[in-house]
């Protein structure tokens, strides 16, 4: 009995454990544009950022956060 327990035992542990690699590459980009939008309750901005390949991501910041075109930032991208 306790020999079949251990055995479900370690099936349990060994069959929950997966490997995974990573599917994304850091690439950098460029801000390309610097938008301001309201949202509730205060306004933010929207920042456009395009890589190499043409590729454009959008992130959000405070108004109070300083940004200029041209910045170059890694950011990651699924390969």
């Amino acid at each position: 009995m306790k020999t079949i327990l251990i055995a479900l035992f370690i099936t349990g542990i060994t069959g929950c454990y997966t490997s995974k690699e990573i599917e994304v590459e850091m690439v950098q980009a460029e801000l390309i544009r610097i938008d301001t939008i309201s949202r509730h309750p205060d306004n933010q901005k929207m920042l456009t950022w395009r890589d190499q390949d043409q590729i454009d991501y959008v992130s959000y910041a405070a108004m109070h956060e300083n940004y200029s075109l041209g910045l170059r930032m890694m950011v990651m991208r699924r390969r």
